[in-house]
């Protein structure tokens, strides 16, 4: 069998999600009992509520990069948020 490489992110993720504050294997067995309780849904059943036995993958969508308009609109609420931001220290500082 092949080693697989340790991925260190999902090592970190698993230790501040699942075995958090854990005193022993006991405990850390729970934690996982409970992860995947909340996280898995057995039995599976695809998008037509039928049973199957495979996970279907969730269809991926991917992020479009903004037209021109909506960039202007967000060069115009982020000029608006400054200047409201400056205005309420303004104000802070006028009534201190």
């Amino acid at each position: 069998m092949s080693q697989v490489k340790q991925d260190t992110e999902r090592e970190e993720r698993i230790m501040m999600e699942i075995v958090v504050d854990t005193y022993g294997p006991q405990e850390q067995a729970m934690g996982w009992y409970y992860n995947l309780q909340d996280t898995m849904q057995f039995p599976f059943t695809n998008e037509s509520s039928i049973l199957n036995n495979y996970v279907t993958e969730p269809q991926l969508y991917y992020a479009e990069y903004p037209t021109q308009e909506m960039q202007n609109r967000y060069k115009l609420q982020g000029a608006v948020a400054i200047l409201l931001v400056t205005a309420l220290f303004l104000l802070a500082f006028g009534i201190n």
